[in-house]
């Protein structure tokens, strides 16, 4: 599974992380979590720095080191 971040097309801010096998599964997905379903909403973009957390949590220091910063808490349990 590869990591995507997804962001509000609208405005670029971050929403969060998706893992998924393609591109468009992952925006799907985003869309789904972050957007009510609204697809053309979000983008989603590879995040290979956060592809060795698939199975686990997020640490903060991952996010704040590839300046994906987002409100505390909106990543509903990602961070560690």
């Amino acid at each position: 599974m590869k990591a995507y971040a997804i962001r509000c097309k609208e405005t670029d801010k971050p929403l969060g992380i998706v893992y998924h096998e393609y591109d468009i599964s992952a925006r799907r997905e985003g869309a789904r979590l972050y957007r009510g379903g609204d697809f053309l909403a979000v983008s989603a973009r590879r995040a290979p720095w956060a592809d060795d957390y698939a199975d686990q949590k997020i640490p903060k220091r991952v996010f704040k080191d590839n300046k994906f910063i987002v409100k505390q808490g909106f990543f509903r349990g990602l961070f560690g």
